[in-house]
C-alpha cells in the first residue's frame, strides 16, 4: 500500500534542491545589491573629486572657501569663506557660530556654490542650522545611497601630517549629532580603498579611521602602520579620500 503520510527520497530530494536554489538565490542577491551600493560610493567620490578640481579651475579657489563668493552668487545662504585653501568646519557640522561666521559654513557652503556654479548637479541649499539636527541629509549634506551615509568636503584631520582637505564618507549619527559614525565594515572600506588607492587604511590617498561609534575598523588606525582588520564583520570604519 502507498504510504501518503510523508515525503518518499526523490521529493524530498526535490524539496532539498528547491531550498538551496531560493538560499543561492537570496545570497546572490544580497551580494549584488552590496555591490551595487559599493560601486555608487565609488562613482560619487570621483564625481566629488572631479567637482572640486574644476571648481578650483574655474574660481582659483575652493568651493565653501572663496573670499568673494557673494559677487557671484547672491543666494540668501551664501556665505564667503575665508581663502585660507582648507575648507573649515567641525565634525558636527553645526551652525553654532565660531569667531566671523558659522564653525561649518564653508562645508555647507561647498554644495551650495558647487550647485549655483552648475560644475556639480545636485543641488544643495546651504542651509545652517544652529541647533540639531545640524545635517540635512541631501539639503546641505550630500546623502549616500548606503542607509545614513553622507558625504562632505572638510580639512579635519590634523593628525594626519600632510593633510589638507577631504571628502568625508561617513554616517550621520542623529543621537549624537556626529558627521563621524561608522558607515562600512573593514573589507568593504578596503575594497574602495583598493579602488583608488592602496588599500592600507593609514597611508595614501584614501584614509580608513574608526567611526566614533566604533574602535573596531583596523590595527593601530590613524599610524603609518594601521591596516583593516579583515576578521571583522561588522560596521566600524569611515572613509577619507585626500584631495591635495
Amino acid at each position: 500500500m502507498h504510504n501518503n503520510k510523508g515525503f518518499n527520497l526523490v521529493e524530498l530530494a526535490i524539496v532539498v534542491t528547491i531550498l538551496t536554489l531560493l538560499l543561492t538565490a537570496v545570497f546572490t542577491g544580497k551580494k549584488l545589491i552590496d555591490n551595487a551600493r559599493l560601486n555608487s560610493v565609488m562613482v560619487e567620490l570621483t564625481e566629488l573629486q572631479r567637482a572640486y578640481n574644476s571648481f578650483d579651475t574655474s574660481y582659483y579657489g575652493l568651493p565653501g572657501d572663496i573670499e568673494n563668493a557673494s559677487e557671484y552668487w547672491s543666494d540668501s545662504n551664501i556665505i564667503d569663506g575665508n581663502g585660507n585653501r582648507e575648507i573649515d568646519g567641525n565634525y558636527r557640522i553645526s551652525g553654532n557660530t565660531e569667531g566671523s561666521q558659522p564653525a561649518s559654513a564653508e562645508i555647507v557652503n561647498a554644495f551650495l556654490q558647487l550647485s549655483l556654479s552648475q560644475i556639480y548637479d545636485k543641488s544643495l541649499d546651504g542651509t545652517l542650522n544652529s541647533s540639531a539636527p545640524y545635517v540635512l541629509i541631501d539639503q546641505n549634506i550630500l546623502g549616500a545611497k548606503v542607509a545614513g551615509g553622507i558625504f562632505y568636503y572638510w580639512d579635519g584631520f590634523g593628525a594626519i601630517a600632510d593633510y589638507k582637505n577631504f571628502i568625508h564618507f561617513a554616517k550621520y549619527d542623529t543621537v549624537n549629532d556626529s558627521a563621524i559614525a561608522s558607515i562600512l565594515t573593514p573589507a568593504d572600506a578596503k575594497k574602495i580603498d583598493l579602488k583608488f588607492d592602496n588599500g592600507v587604511a593609514s597611508t595614501g590617498i584614501v584614509r580608513g579611521f574608526n567611526g566614533d561609534d566604533a574602535s573596531d575598523c583596523g590595527t593601530n588606525i590613524g599610524d603609518t602602520s594601521g591596516d583593516y582588520d579583515l576578521t571583522k564583520d561588522v560596521i566600524t570604519c569611515r572613509l577619507a579620500v585626500k584631495l591635495d
